[in-house]
């Protein structure tokens, strides 16, 4: 059951998916203190592009992008490439 105002506790973060930085360290720092759960929205729009790669790269990058960021910011996880 939802509880009453829930969507105050909605932090909406604009970014691009299939970038290596998805969030901006301002959003980060904003997240890292009042995040419990991430919701991926992310898709594309454009109709110009080609299909077969603008969709891999934000369906299959794009997903790894947002779980990373998520376990960064949540789990405060270090990755090293």
């Amino acid at each position: 059951m939802l509880k009453p105002h829930f969507s105050r506790q909605i932090i909406p973060v604009a970014g691009d998916v299939t970038d290596k930085d998805l969030i901006s360290d301002a959003d980060r720092q904003q997240l890292e203190s009042n995040v419990s759960v991430v919701i991926h929205l992310a898709g594309t729009v454009s109709f110009t592009e080609p299909l077969r790669y603008k969709a891999h790269v934000t369906s299959v990058t794009g997903h790894v992008q947002v779980i990373i960021a998520a376990m960064i910011v949540i789990f405060d996880v270090k990755f090293s490439v």
